[in-house]
């Protein structure tokens, strides 16, 4: 586990404990904010112990309809910082990699994925793949925790369907920056175009240039790449 996986997690558990004293000392309205509390507990025991399964998504990219509801605060939160973020530093919905590797955000259907994608890999635990993208391609899903290298255990199972499959694949998580990074690395290093992961890093930057490895993203990495 990361620092920065530690160092989210605590600051989940701090926001929860102000919101439930928030609503104990206040409570008549404020009782409502028991509700991000709980969701934001249950994201600090995610980062904590229990990894990305706390957002209940699958495999196939559906989500357990009672933790979609009680997680609903957070995604609200997520998707506002989300959007300033994108707007203060905008960047591009995805790029090439190498041919027939794109790496970029999660997209709002499959009218903005590249021309010819047959193939994608949704990298996140906290937002659902549009419809059209689900059943209309090849999806793969490896619920990641934002921020974070806690993958789920079908990492190395995904990784190797797309290396054997070699189709036009599309990779994301949430802006593309840091767990779909992490998994085109690991393409790149399987399929011989790279041979160490800072060859990897470098390739995909100059492509995507804010895109950000963190130490536990290249620990993944070498694990699954044998190195």
């Amino acid at each position: 586990m990361g620092r920065a996986t530690v160092i989210i997690g605590i600051l989940y558990g701090l926001a929860a404990v102000a919101f439930m004293a928030v609503a104990a000392v206040f409570q008549g309205f404020f009782l409502v904010l028991f509700w991000p509390a709980a969701s934001f507990l249950l994201l600090s025991a995610g980062y904590l112990y229990f990894g990305p399964v706390i957002y209940g998504k699958s495999f196939e990219g559906r989500q357990n309809i009672l933790l979609r509801l009680l997680h609903l605060p957070s995604y609200v939160f997520n998707r506002i910082t989300w959007e300033i973020g994108r707007a203060n530093k905008p960047d591009d919905l995805w790029n090439e990699i190498v041919p027939n590797v794109f790496l970029g955000r999660c997209l709002t259907g499959r009218a903005q994925l590249p021309a010819n994608i047959s193939l994608v890999v949704d990298m996140t635990a906290e937002y659902l793949e549009a419809d059209d993208i689900l059943t209309d391609v090849d999806y793969k899903c490896i619920p990641t925790l934002d921020g974070s290298a806690l993958v789920s255990s079908n990492f190395a199972q995904v990784l190797d369907y797309v290396v054997d499959k070699r189709a036009v694949t599309y990779v994301h998580c949430a802006v593309g920056h840091g767990r779909a990074a992490m998994f085109v690395a690991c393409l790149l290093i399987k399929t011989g175009v790279c041979r160490n992961v800072k060859e990897a890093e470098d390739l995909i930057k100059a492509q995507r240039p804010r895109v950000h490895l963190r130490p536990a993203h290249k620990k993944i990495i070498e694990f699954h790449c044998g190195m």
